[in-house]
């Protein structure tokens, strides 16, 4: 285990495809005067295929991000990634414009959305019978350099994944571009990233991802969290973290575990709490009803999904406020909080909404 990840670091970004020896970097061959174009392809590539300045980025706060340079990256921040290239230009890694199918270092992203990511870790993953590779550990809230960490990032807006897309028929240089998938898709082992300070620190580090024995895999990740939507859809812009009660109601599960979500009321207005998993725009669940002295409308049992939860409070039809935090005890039960205020007397216990994994 490494020490703790913080904005504003270089370090480069080591795929767990091929035990770890290949990294995030730009390409240049095949370019006509790269230093030109707004936009440069991504891959991965093992140390020494480009110049050692095309493998190291920098993780800034993303959009309504508080962090600053030296704090913690941690699991479900709204992060940009961005790099120098060769000619001192400062690029983001951006999904295209044209297709929203590859991951481009872009020079001018315009909308950030395409250039905003949130980051998710766990400590295990596994291989299921599928071929996919999902998360089998525990949450995190930070996060390490090396192999203790594996994170997985995720364009929310577009309900995209980032990973290594190896289309068939392409040739050098574009042999393993970086793109970005659908979250129906299942999750392939170039879903899951490791970081490291080098690609010297970071190259054959023993990444297990895949491996068959012993029922799964060591690593992990969790897809990212999300952003808020309005009124009783998700999606919108990034939001902030999970920790605080300055969260924005999303939650980073375990992907595909079934979870509890119980809803208590204390107020006289009409309370309606929606829950959507995986960016969609039809809830999953909905509760509402009018109590005092909180008021039980019961527990629904959900299934995370790709482990992106949103819960949206609407008292009488119009949007609450919302405070919300994910905690654990002693990193064996997880719990996602949220309350409520509907601007009544600023209490924040109109609704109190309460997610709880593992359950069995």
């Amino acid at each position: 285990m490494g020490d703790i990840v913080r904005y504003g670091e270089n370090l480069v970004f080591r795929n767990c495809e091929n035990d770890g020896s290949s990294f995030l970097s730009l390409i240049w061959k095949g370019v006509q005067n790269p230093a030109s174009q707004p936009t440069l392809w991504t891959e991965i590539a093992v140390p020494g295929k480009n110049s050692a300045v095309d493998y190291i980025w920098k993780i800034v706060p993303g959009p309504g991000s508080k962090k600053k340079a030296g704090d913690p990256v941690s699991s479900g921040d709204s992060i940009n990634i961005k790099i120098t290239d060769d000619a001192g230009a400062q690029r983001f890694l951006a999904v295209n414009k044209v297709d929203h199918k590859y991951v481009m270092a872009d020079k001018d992203p315009g909308n950030l959305t395409l250039a905003t990511w949130l980051i998710g870790v766990v400590t295990k993953i596994k291989r299921n019978p599928d071929g996919s590779v999902t998360a089998d550990g525990e949450l995190k809230s930070t996060f390490e350099y090396g192999d203790g960490s594996y994170i997985s990032l995720t364009n929310t807006s577009l309900s995209r994944n980032l990973y290594v897309a190896h289309e068939a028929g392409q040739t050098e240089p574009f042999k393993n571009m970086v793109g970005t998938e659908p979250f129906t898709q299942a999750t392939p082992i170039t879903f899951w990233w490791n970081i490291a300070k080098s690609v010297s620190a970071g190259s054959g580090g023993g990444t297990t991802g895949g491996g068959t024995t012993g029922g799964g895999t060591t690593g992990g990740g969790t897809t990212g969290g999300g952003t808020p939507g309005g009124g009783t859809t998700g999606g919108g812009n990034p939001g902030g973290g999970t920790t605080g009660g300055e969260g924005d109601g999303w939650f980073n599960l375990p992907p595909h575990i079934k979870f509890g979500v119980t809803t208590l009321v204390n107020s006289s207005a009409e309370q309606t709490v929606y829950v959507f998993v995986n960016g969609e725009t039809t809830p999953k669940a909905t509760f509402k009803g009018v109590g005092l002295e909180d008021k039980n409308l019961q527990t629904q049992i959900l299934d995370s999904g790709n482990g992106k939860v949103q819960v949206i409070v609407e008292a009488n039809g119009k949007k609450s406020k919302l405070g919300s935090r994910q905690v654990d005890i002693f990193q064996k039960a997880y719990f996602g909080l949220l309350a409520s205020e509907d601007g009544g007397d600023d209490s924040f216990n109109d609704s109190l909404v309460i997610l709880n994994w593992p359950i069995g």
